[in-house]
């Protein structure tokens, strides 16, 4: 996923468009509709999962009714994504983005066999069961919908584009360079509840 989203921004900083009018120019208009609704259903469906998932974590929490939650999340998401700055939101999100590491934290509180991990890690096997697929699946399934970057960028000069990805790449550098551990670790989270 990440390096979709990297192939996605560059090509916006390359063209100054976004994905959908730069692969306007190179596929025909129906085959580009089609991607845009297949998206958009795609989209929909992740994010009714995502606020399902988060409203069904805080019932399990709280002990209140996990419908209550979906439309809290759900307006509270919406209002603060049209009435906050661009930098206001960015900077809430990236301290939320701190609450991942407690993937890492909660593996190594666990104490697995390393051993064990690592051979699963090197040697992976394919899921049995139904249940395994499912839980595949899920894990590795929404976030590829998540993958357009149909916005169009501000066309910038190349001096200030230099200067805003350098004030980019030094802004929640920890949080980039930690994600493979964190994504590592969140894998084990299933396992070990299941075990």
């Amino acid at each position: 996923m990440a390096a979709v989203q990297m192939m996605c921004a560059r090509i916006g900083m390359v063209t100054g468009e976004g994905l959908a009018a730069a692969l306007r120019k190179k596929i025909p208009r129906p085959v580009l509709v089609a991607g845009c609704f297949a998206l958009l259903l795609a989209n929909t469906i992740n994010i009714g999962a995502d606020l399902a998932g988060m409203a069904d974590a805080a019932g399990m929490v709280t002990g209140i009714n996990s419908h209550i939650f979906v439309i809290f999340f759900g307006l509270g998401i919406t209002v603060a994504t049209v009435r906050l700055r661009y930098t206001q939101l960015a900077g809430g999100l990236k301290w939320l983005a701190l609450v991942l590491f407690v993937y890492v934290a909660c593996a190594l509180y666990i104490g697995p066999d390393w051993r064990s991990v690592a051979h699963a890690t090197l040697v992976p096997k394919m899921p049995t069961g139904r249940e395994a697929w499912a839980a595949l699946v899920a894990i590795l399934g929404p976030p590829s919908a998540r993958t357009s970057s149909s916005g169009r960028p501000r066309k910038r000069s190349k001096k200030r584009r230099c200067l805003g990805a350098r004030r980019s790449c030094s802004d929640g550098a920890l949080l980039r360079k930690s994600w493979p551990v964190v994504v590592w670790t969140s894998g084990w989270e299933p396992a070990f509840l299941i075990s």
